[in-house]
Formats: C-alpha cells, sequence, structure tokens
C-alpha cells in the first residue's frame, strides 16, 4: 500500500539544505561536470541541463539498481551507490535537436529498511525539463523492490506520473516505510533538483 502527502517540514529543510548545495543555475555557479560539460564546441547554455542532489537518509547504503533516459543521458554517471547521511551528485542534459524533449530521466535505487539486512525497498526518481520555457516537473514513489525487477520496470507508467506532475513530490510506501520527497526549481533550464530518500516505520 502507498500513499502521497505533502511534503514533511523535515524533508522541506533537508531539500531546501541541498538545494543551496547545488547553487543557482546560472552558468557561472555550474559545477565543473556542467562546466566542462559547455566546453564543447556543440554545447549551448540553453541546453536544458538537470542537475541533481540525493540524500540517502535511510538506514544503510543504496545502491543504483536501474535507470532510463527517455531524452538526453546522465553526463558521467549516476551514482552507483550513496552511503547512509550521504548525498550523490548526477547532472543529465538534453542535447537539441536529438534530445526533443530536453532533459527527461529517472533513476531507481535500492536498499533496507533494517541496517544489515537484505535490499527491500525502492526509491524511484523522474524529472523532466523540457528546456522551452515550460515548468520543470518531478516524480518520486517509492515500494518493494520487487515492484521493480531489473530490466523489467514499467517505465511507461512512470513517465506518465511524470508528465502529470509538477516541481515538487512525496511519496511513502506504507508497507516497507521507505519514502521520498523531491523538489526541482519550477523555471529556468538549468534547474536545481534536490531529492531525500528516507525510511519513515
Amino acid at each position: 500500500m502507498a500513499s502521497s502527502s505533502a511534503i514533511s517540514d523535515n524533508h522541506r529543510a533537508a531539500l531546501d539544505k541541498l538545494k543551496a548545495e547545488l547553487g543557482s543555475g546560472a552558468e557561472s555557479g555550474l559545477g565543473d561536470d556542467v562546466k566542462m560539460a559547455y566546453s564543447n564546441v556543440n554545447a549551448q547554455p540553453s541546453q536544458a541541463t538537470t542537475r541533481a542532489c540525493m540524500l540517502n537518509d535511510g538506514v544503510g547504503t543504496i545502491t543504483l539498481h536501474d535507470y532510463k533516459d527517455w531524452s538526453g543521458k546522465v553526463f558521467g554517471s549516476y551514482p552507483p551507490s550513496i552511503p547512509m547521511t550521504r548525498s550523490g551528485k548526477s547532472t543529465h542534459r538534453g542535447v537539441p535537436p536529438k534530445d526533443s524533449q530536453g532533459s527527461m530521466g529517472a533513476v531507481v535505487y535500492v536498499g533496507s529498511n533494517v541496517q544489515g539486512q537484505p535490499n527491500n525497498c525502492a526509491w524511484v526518481l523522474a524529472w523532466w525539463v523540457a528546456g522551452d520555457g515550460s515548468s520543470n516537473k518531478i516524480y518520486v514513489e517509492t515500494g518493494p523492490c520487487s515492484k521493480y525487477p531489473k530490466n523489467k520496470i514499467d517505465w511507461d507508467s512512470i513517465k506518465d506520473m511524470l508528465m502529470n506532475s509538477i516541481n515538487e513530490s512525496n511519496h511513502r510506501d506504507d508497507d516497507t516505510g521507505a519514502e521520498a520527497s523531491a523538489k526541482i526549481d519550477e523555471t529556468g533550464n538549468i534547474p536545481a533538483c534536490a531529492v531525500v530518500f528516507d525510511v519513515t516505520l
């Protein structure tokens, strides 16, 4: 059983801190990885670029389980694992005209709701930065690992939920206690995206 609700005060404070860590979307405030991307002669500052910072606030290390690039691709790689109380960063960008929908992708991380036990929880993050002036979107969901079999994830369902989302999202799976909250700058082609993966039993 799963539920969606408003982002808690604790999660909202953590999201604000993560977004501050990412800094402004102005090119002068970009990380070195994005600056390197823009040094490419084919790169344009107007490209849709999602700068994400994901905090693992659960009870153990979480690991990357699967990902989907609908439009654009990750610059470098997604964090393969994120230790407890630590954050992992990634940069995803769309290169027009090939990536006609800008930066649109999703990642699934897995971990446990009991420290030292086998993975039984999954956290999903999906984003869309169209780069055409429309509002940026973010979507999270959680559930048992069995709901997200590797290479057989229902990406179409996740994309549908993303398309109907706004610039912040919260989801909690009542059975596992896995919870996720996320927020992305509502506008701008190079927004900051902050995410908290948590276990709230």
